[in-house]
């Protein structure tokens, strides 16, 4: 019989993925998806909540977030690969607001 091991999460706190997350935006690189580095969507959405980030949601997943507070503020990762991709989904502090836009030509 086989042991089975198990990797537990990392636990970082808010600080520390808002740091990540301003990482990727000055560096111009893509937003790290959840399960990197401890980083999780209820991390994210705390941000969120808070008023520090805005994210936008592309077709396939493609998660571009917008640093709102402090020295980098107004700085993003990574736009999609595909330039005519919109976003379907924004989602910032107060509101989610989503719009249904044909994303294929």
């Amino acid at each position: 019989m086989t042991k089975r091991t198990y990797q537990r999460q990392q636990i970082i706190s808010v600080a520390e993925a808002f740091a990540q997350l301003e990482q990727a935006a000055i560096a111009d690189i893509r937003c790290p998806i959840a399960g990197t580095n401890g980083l999780t969507s209820g991390l994210t959405s705390k941000l969120t909540r808070s008023g520090h980030i805005r994210i936008d949601v592309y077709p396939h997943n493609w998660r571009v977030v917008t640093i709102l507070v402090g020295p980098h503020a107004g700085k993003s990762t990574a736009g999609p690969p595909n330039k005519n991709w919109r976003p379907y989904r924004t989602i910032e502090k107060g509101t989610e607001t989503i719009s249904y836009r044909r994303i294929s030509p």
